[in-house]
């Protein structure tokens, strides 16, 4: 009886390993889905393009609000020890850098369509044996 289950076992395992070398060798196949050029623009990203070229608020789903010029405060801060991260959401005026103008730029026009005003409380963050 031992000798049966151990030829099905055996069988077993060649089994799922043919098959798992099936799938393998299968995946590497050319044949199996054409290649688009990765210079082709996709479905999905000629839409997006198509919608945000149209123009207007309504690209970005946001919908019309008008929130009375209600102040938001969204928390800002900074750790000494991530000197590569700039966690700064908001700057007092264009400087020139592209990063800080576009972060500038993008929260005065929030301001401006949502008829809200930004506010960022700063704070910095020392983490102890760091």
């Amino acid at each position: 009886m031992f000798a049966v289950t151990k030829k099905i076992m055996f069988f077993l395992f060649y089994l799922s390993f043919a098959g798992v070398a099936l799938l393998f060798f299968s995946a590497c196949s050319e044949t199996a889905a054409p290649q688009t050029q990765e210079n082709e623009p996709r479905a999905a990203d000629t839409a997006l393009e198509n919608t945000a070229s149209e123009g207007g608020d309504d690209a970005d789903n946001l919908g019309d609000h008008d929130f009375g010029g209600h102040e938001f405060r969204i928390l800002n801060w900074t750790s000494p020890n991530q000197v590569f991260l700039d966690g700064r959401m908001d700057f007092e005026e264009e400087t020139g850098e592209i990063y800080q103008d576009e972060i500038y730029r993008r929260n005065r026009r929030l301001e401006e369509r949502f008829n809200i005003k930004l506010e960022f409380p700063h704070f910095s963050i020392r983490v102890k044996g760091a």
